[in-house]
């Protein structure tokens, strides 16, 4: 996932070394169980809003975002942002915060179609590849009954803002 967000990166003007350090701390923490990831989040202070509180399989970008800043001394707060919000989006996402999202949904062990369409459109235009997994991941926890996270709702209304004024 780093080397595609990196390669993204070179392909839209963005540091590609940003894009690669945000793309291996995203999952850093993903294997931790819950429990260890609340603890490390405690530790560090660091808030989650509701709905993040409620859904444990969203914490690992949180947690990884503050054990870079605390324990690695990841100070770019672009870095830590993108790393934080990789798996909802956010309104008023950065290329990096973009690059990252767009990485983590079509990484090369992705094989759902969705993750190809993403990486194709990816390579072209980074606003219309993030409207696409944003619509992608809707849907699909729509399908199974979630309820979407409101950062991701959000984004994906902005987003969709974008589009129609484009």
């Amino acid at each position: 996932m780093a080397s595609l967000a990196a390669a993204l990166a070179r392909r839209h003007g963005v540091d590609p070394r940003r894009a690669a350090l945000a793309g291996w701390l995203h999952d850093w923490l993903k294997p931790w169980p819950a429990a260890r990831l609340r603890r490390l989040l405690s530790r560090y202070h660091e808030p989650l809003d509701a709905p993040t509180r409620r859904l444990p399989v969203l914490w690992h970008g949180p947690a990884a975002a503050a054990w870079a800043r605390n324990a690695l001394g990841v100070r770019d707060r672009g870095v830590l942002d993108a790393v934080r919000w990789h798996t909802t989006g956010r309104p008023g996402m950065t290329a990096l915060d973009r690059i990252v999202f767009i990485a983590d949904s079509a990484a090369a062990d992705r094989t759902f179609p969705e993750a190809r369409v993403t990486r194709r459109l990816a390579a072209r235009d980074l606003g219309l590849a993030t409207r696409y997994a944003l619509a992608s991941k809707l849907a699909w926890l729509w399908s199974r009954g979630t309820r979407p996270h409101p950062e991701a709702l959000a984004a994906w209304s902005r987003e969709a803002v974008r589009t129609t004024r484009a």
